[in-house]
């Protein structure tokens, strides 16, 4: 075999073992970016139920309020009916107790 041979031969060996070496760090942490991606994508999803929760929860909240709001709202007007309707009974009661003696 001629000498050039020999040395090409030893070149590609070194070659090889280096990428062989290459390889061994390489594959480590192409599955910790695989995992890492995983990861990434399920806090995604996470983060994603955790908005439509919000969302849903921040509905519910705003319905509830209004139909608080109207209740209220009904419950002051009815407060306001009866306290005319008290205030014209008292009225009337005082009347009365003013006029009677008079008759």
């Amino acid at each position: 075999m001629p000498r050039w041979k020999i040395l090409q031969n030893k070149d590609l060996s070194r070659i090889d073992r280096h990428l062989d070496n290459l390889m061994k760090q390489v594959k480590p942490l192409k599955r910790e970016v695989d995992e890492s991606k995983r990861r990434e994508q399920s806090l995604s999803d996470e983060v994603q139920r955790h908005i439509l929760l919000s969302e849903r929860r921040e509905k519910e909240f705003s319905e509830e309020m209004k139909a608080r709001e109207s209740n209220l709202l009904e419950a002051s007007q009815l407060f306001t009916k009866f306290s005319f309707v008290l205030e014209r009974r008292t009225l009337f009661c005082i009347c009365l107790i003013i006029l009677l003696p008079i008759c």
